[in-house]
């Protein structure tokens, strides 16, 4: 559902469970988070996974934050529209499903890969993947790159560079200099 949809499920739980998680409950909060948002969507129960209740919901009640895709131009789908289980067989399988809300169509705004992961995610590896792949190539071809990058940030460098690629802790990764512990961002 995360992957596919965007939906996040939480257990409506305030007692310890296992490995440091909650009590599981029957009873799950939908909601979709944004960097400055959290659209809550209902209380389901757990299984609810292709409730078409979901996206009908994230579409009618906040239209303009785009948790759906409007497939601008379809006017009609042929064939009758899948059942909740018809979906669950389609995800199982990585294939993606349109919505038909109040006459328009949607798609959910993760969507699926072929080997079931989400397409953001896909999409952010790769953009990672060139991040690093260009940082790459500045050090590889222009050895004072480094050096510049930190004089700019009124470092002095080392003598002999040491940089290590890593996810910070706060969010986003990029290189660390070793030898000055110095943190040099390349994406959030």
């Amino acid at each position: 559902m995360l992957n596919d949809w965007g939906v996040h499920h939480l257990h409506l739980s305030t007692q310890p469970g296992q490995g440091g998680f909650l009590k599981r409950t029957k009873e799950l909060l939908f909601a979709v988070f944004r960097p400055n948002d959290a659209y809550l969507i209902g209380i389901f129960k757990h299984g609810d996974w292709t409730r078409e209740e979901v996206i009908k919901r994230m579409v009618r009640e906040w239209p303009a934050a785009a948790l759906a895709l409007e497939l601008k131009g379809v006017i009609g789908i042929y064939g009758p529209y899948p059942t909740e289980g018809e979906r669950k067989k389609l995800r199982d399988a990585a294939i993606n499903s349109t919505f038909e809300v109040d006459g328009c169509f949607f798609v959910p705004a993760g969507g699926l890969a072929s080997d079931g992961t989400g397409l953001r995610t896909g999409l952010e590896v790769g953009r990672m993947f060139t991040t690093i792949e260009t940082f790459c190539h500045e050090i590889n071809t222009d050895p004072g790159y480094l050096n510049r990058k930190l004089a700019e940030h009124g470092i002095n460098p080392p003598s002999t560079a040491d940089p290590h690629f890593e996810f910070f802790p706060n969010g986003g990764y990029g290189v660390v200099e070793r030898t000055t512990g110095i943190r040099l961002r390349l994406s959030w």
